[in-house]
């Protein structure tokens, strides 16, 4: 769960019916209807193994509580990949945490995807989680037409500002952006709905300067998954500004469309990709140039070989199917 996640699809072999639809706009965020006990008792004789991934943060401890124990009652066996260690969507993370816990002291196998993170699970919480990697996230059609496009002398940068959810530190990454001595042609990757809204007066001074540097900061609304790929794809940099996460499918993205990352220095990000370069927010904050670390980025771009990344998710299928054969 949940299962309509392209990472989640992507852990079944390729099916071109499936695999290559991305001219769909995503659906509003809403919690899996699998999180019911009640939906659970109704399809026990469809279902062997439950599979958490994450989208339960709505629930309280005492209702993970209840679903694993419909979930014991029912004999059912839980896998659980431990995507965030730390919550994106949440400040605070004690209750996140607490449920984590939960999961893992109830799972009959556990999965996480960086040798980082499973070290970091095992610390915490005395379970070692068998490291899986991340699934390319583009496309087979488009892994196999992407090309990697030359040089350019006004590096296009990205940045990821999305919905602003709590992770993000828009203002920080703006603000060092409009102080980097490099010619860039900056673009701010910005949902419509969280600009409109925004009120934060240093947040919203960066956009201005920016636009007068001639920035492109135009929101957009949700975006078909192709158009987010060609969005992408024309770029040369990403900056990713997470002031704390584990995991990111946008490095994935990155990495297969062959578009550099600066990401902060959180989380495992580095273990999934050889094009991640990191800045540290002490530095960042204090006022330092980072265009020598987005010439870093630039220069450490590297596409993944297509061929290679299908391998690899058949291989991701293979060792799911191990797990949920071994557990029935």
């Amino acid at each position: 769960m949940p299962g309509e996640h392209r990472y989640v699809r992507h852990l079944a072999p390729p099916d071109p019916a499936t695999d290559d639809d991305a001219s769909r706009t995503p659906s509003p965020w809403r919690p899996a209807d699998a999180w019911s006990p009640s939906w659970l008792r109704a399809r026990r004789d469809e279902l062997d193994v439950v599979h958490v991934h994450f989208g339960f943060e709505h629930l309280t401890q005492d209702e993970m509580a209840q679903w694993l124990e419909t979930v014991a009652a029912l004999g059912l066996r839980l896998v659980y990949t431990v995507h965030d260690i730390d919550n994106p969507n949440l400040r605070g993370q004690d209750h996140h945490h607490a449920l984590v816990a939960l999961l893992l002291a109830a799972a009959d196998a556990v999965v996480t995807l960086t040798d980082g993170a499973a070290r970091e699970v095992e610390r915490r919480w005395r379970r070692r989680p068998e490291v899986i990697a991340h699934p390319h996230l583009v496309s087979s059609a488009w892994l196999a037409g992407q090309r990697i496009a030359p040089p350019r002398a006004r590096p296009v940068v990205g940045v990821h500002v999305g919905a602003l959810r709590a992770n993000i530190d828009a203002v920080g990454a703006l603000e060092a952006i409009t102080t980097a001595t490099a010619p860039y042609d900056v673009r701010v990757l910005a949902r419509a709905d969280a600009l409109a809204t925004a009120k934060d007066a240093r947040l919203l001074a960066a956009l201005t300067q920016l636009r007068r540097q001639g920035a492109q900061v135009n929101g957009r609304p949700p975006l078909p998954q192709h158009d987010l790929w060609r969005l992408l794809a024309d770029l040369d940099v990403l900056v990713l500004p997470y002031r704390w996460a584990t995991h990111s499918g946008w490095v994935e993205e990155c990495h297969d469309l062959g578009v550099g990352v600066l990401a902060s220095d959180c989380g495992y990000l580095t273990e999934q990709s050889p094009a991640v370069r990191t800045f540290g927010w002490a530095d960042v904050d204090s006022g330092a140039d980072i265009t020598p670390l987005l010439d870093l980025a630039l220069a450490g771009r590297v596409r993944a070989d297509p061929e290679a990344r299908r391998d690899q998710r058949l291989s991701i299928a293979r060792r799911h199917a191990d797990i949920y054969r071994s557990l029935t």
